[in-house]
């Protein structure tokens, strides 16, 4: 069972990112409570050292980046998630 919930996990939502003074449309995917992966069309700047997540229904959290890879991002919060809102999101996607 503990895989199910991981493979729904991995799901990808749309959501916004805000970083500096711009605020653009990304994909997240691979969501859990300590962080995500998101992309983006262009990939990113040099400095991702503090960005804001709005994921609908409210959820909005703040993260940094912790690896890149071309247009991928992943991200680690500033703090968590519930996990019974990750399962909504994932359940959703």
């Amino acid at each position: 069972m503990a895989s199910h919930a991981h493979s729904r996990a991995l799901a990808e939502l749309q959501a916004s990112c805000t970083l500096g003074h711009s605020t653009f449309p990304v994909t997240v995917s691979h969501l859990s409570c300590d962080g995500c992966r998101i992309e983006a069309e262009g990939g990113w700047p040099e400095e991702c050292d503090f960005l804001h997540l709005a994921l609908g229904d409210g959820v909005e959290i703040n993260g940094c980046a912790a690896r890149r890879q071309g247009t991928s991002l992943d991200i680690r919060f500033f703090g968590q998630i519930h996990p019974v809102v990750v399962s909504k999101f994932a359940q959703a996607a």
